[in-house]
């Protein structure tokens, strides 16, 4: 997964950051307001601060204290990118059901030694292992 690659679903996008239609996500999300808008929009999905927080790598409360009106630092901002590859890929398993999606990301997976997918954003090996589950789901092949 490079920097240059879209996480997003057309509807993920538009769903999350519709202020920020027609803008390369990669770039949008440098944005500070732009990334507020995406966390409010995940958090009003359905996702859990909790989640979120974690994996963002943020201490606990952090999204509910104003430490984020200058933007995400450049560590969190990777693992932002990688839990919305995450979403996107989770979003297009269940068919554009965003809520589906975060439901299923939040929960543990047999596949990821119980772990959580959401929280699956600390390397990129770890974000391709989530890929590579939501692969086998999709082909029917058992977890």
């Amino acid at each position: 997964m490079s920097e240059d690659e879209n996480p997003s679903h057309p509807s993920l996008w538009g769903a999350l950051a519709p202020s920020s239609q027609g803008t390369e996500p990669v770039s949008a999300l440098s944005n500070p307001d732009c990334q507020m808008e995406v966390i409010r929009n995940l958090l009003g999905s359905g996702l859990h601060q909790e989640s979120l927080e974690r994996s963002l790598g943020l201490p606990v409360d952090a999204l509910s204290h104003a430490q984020l009106r200058s933007g995400l630092d450049s560590h969190s901002q990777e693992h932002f990118l990688r839990l919305l590859w995450i979403l996107s890929w989770a979003n297009e398993l269940f068919e554009g059901d965003l809520v589906a999606a975060i439901r299923w990301a939040e929960s543990p997976a047999k596949a990821l030694n119980g772990r959580l997918p959401v929280n699956m954003t600390v390397s990129a090996d770890d974000t391709e292992r989530v890929r590579c589950v939501i692969a086998r789901i999709e082909h029917g092949i058992p977890q």
